[in-house]
């Protein structure tokens, strides 16, 4: 299964909650030039 969150230009008053109970991997982009700034992985999201 494949997880995407986006940020969005105008932000809602509360923001969104969701849950994370399954390992993942982020990137962080700069939008105009595409240039990946950051990627990482979250292998248990359970751990404190």
């Amino acid at each position: 299964a494949v997880t995407t969150i986006a940020i969005r230009e105008s932000y809602p008053s509360q923001p969104d909650q969701f849950i994370i109970d399954k390992s993942f991997v982020f990137a962080i982009r700069e939008r105009t030039t595409n240039t990946l700034l950051f990627i990482g992985q979250v292998l248990n999201p359970e751990m404190d």
